[in-house]
């Protein structure tokens, strides 16, 4: 541990992290940031994770007491939690964020105790997978391997956006369950649905339900089923009980998100439509036309599907039918 901190002052080290191997330099600094691109052959446009072990020092980061709470309700845990900061550090901010990891480890807790945080990226080369130990002692002969043995495999952190008022961004998938992050619903569009999609997430503002947004983040062609899966998994882990999705027609997310078991997605072009899909089908997805129903109604529908309630009765025995399938 000695030596990896003394060459964290201007080098690189390769440590496990909770979750997979990454390759850390002291978070502010230049030498060890000029390394870390070179190796990777990173686009300097992408930041670094900072890796803390304690809340004191996110101050020092620049974040400010309201970001610091939102750390504290879910670190540590395999998680990068994006959020505002104060800071301009060009490998480690990006318009005005941060993303931060506080994990269970004992040695990097104890190397960023004595030496502050750590900026970090994934030892593997994009594209290539997991490879044994003495593979990247060859193509990274710069780099201190201390003693590390074996590399860890497994799925990245979870990486999320904080955007205000209890609301986050799914920006990769990983490790780390969103059940703590206490949404009430996840959404999610392909590129026929982003517009709608912006549209919605001002409707739940208004009607206070805190959601995750599970993507698209821009207008670029994306393929619906990826997002369809990406919203009937959450529910299915328990970690939102209802999900909106939307694509050009509504039809294709429809298809998609009702392949998976426990998850009743109802396209629902009216007010009538969510009202029934609620209290016959208990639906717990509603999925919606982007390019066919007007953004007036869209309120009322929603306002009407999250607030009835399932009838039961006659109906559940009915359901119970189509989960034998």
């Amino acid at each position: 541990m000695k030596n990896a901190v003394h060459l964290l002052n201007d080098g690189v080290v390769a440590l496990n992290s909770d979750t997979i191997a990454g390759l850390f330099i002291k978070y502010d600094s230049i030498q060890g940031m000029r390394e870390l691109f070179k190796l990777k052959k990173r686009d300097k446009n992408k930041v670094f994770q900072v890796y803390i072990s304690s809340f004191s020092m996110l101050k020092k980061l620049g974040i400010d007491k309201e970001n610091i709470n939102i750390l504290k309700r879910s670190l540590p845990g395999r998680y990068t939690i994006i959020v505002k900061t104060k800071l301009d550090i060009p490998h480690i901010t990006k318009d005005g964020y941060i993303g931060i990891r506080y994990i269970k480890n004992k040695e990097i807790n104890s190397i960023i105790n004595n030496i502050g945080p750590l900026a970090a990226t994934s030892l593997n080369i994009s594209g290539k997978g997991v490879k044994e130990l003495d593979y990247y002692k060859k193509i990274f002969p710069f780099v201190h391997f201390g003693n590390l043995k074996k590399i860890k495999e497994g799925k990245p952190s979870s990486v999320i956006k904080c955007i205000g008022n209890g609301n986050f961004q799914l920006i990769r998938p990983g490790a780390g369950s969103l059940k703590k992050f206490c949404a009430d619903i996840a959404i999610a569009s392909d590129h026929g649905g982003y517009e709608m999609k912006e549209y919605i997430k001002s409707i739940l503002l208004k009607m206070k339900l805190n959601y995750i947004d599970m993507g698209i983040f821009s207008e670029g062609s994306v393929d619906y089923p990826d997002y369809a899966q990406l919203v009937a998994k959450s529910i299915q882990k328990g970690e939102v009980k209802k999900g909106i999705l939307i694509c050009g027609t509504g039809i294709g997310m429809s298809i998609a998100a009702n392949r998976y078991k426990n998850i009743r997605t109802a396209l629902c072009h009216n007010e009538d439509y969510a009202k029934l899909a609620r209290r016959h089908n208990n639906a717990n997805i509603i999925a919606l036309g982007g390019r066919f129903l007007p953004f007036k109604k869209l309120e009322k529908i929603l306002k009407i599907f999250f607030t009835t309630s399932f009838e039961g009765g006659r109906h559940l025995k009915r359901i119970k039918k189509i989960e034998k399938v």
